[in-house]
């Protein structure tokens, strides 16, 4: 009778053991799942500025396309001027 009581004493501690071990293994999985999802987020925004800084340099490519056409037409707008200067005496 006394190794029954002793046995079934044994098993209701070791059910104690693996309930306690069950959730802290829920724990951990919850803290898993909590970055993940932290993680999710970072790379998100992440995803989202590289995105922007993308559309950026579209934009610089295109203002310096801009820049240089405009600088040309400057110099050959200077050229122009400098040859109907040179055609006056003084």
């Amino acid at each position: 009778m006394r190794s029954g009581t002793a046995l079934a004493q044994q098993a209701g501690s070791s059910i104690v053991e693996i309930q306690s071990g069950a959730q802290r293994v829920v724990g951990v999985v919850n803290d898993i799942t909590n970055s993940l999802r932290e993680q999710n987020a970072a790379s998100t925004e992440i995803a989202r500025n590289v995105e922007k800084i993308a559309t950026m340099v579209e934009a610089n490519n295109a203002s310096a396309e801009l820049a240089a056409t405009a600088a040309h037409q400057l110099e050959q707008l200077a050229q122009g001027l400098s040859a109907s200067i040179g055609s006056f005496r003084l």
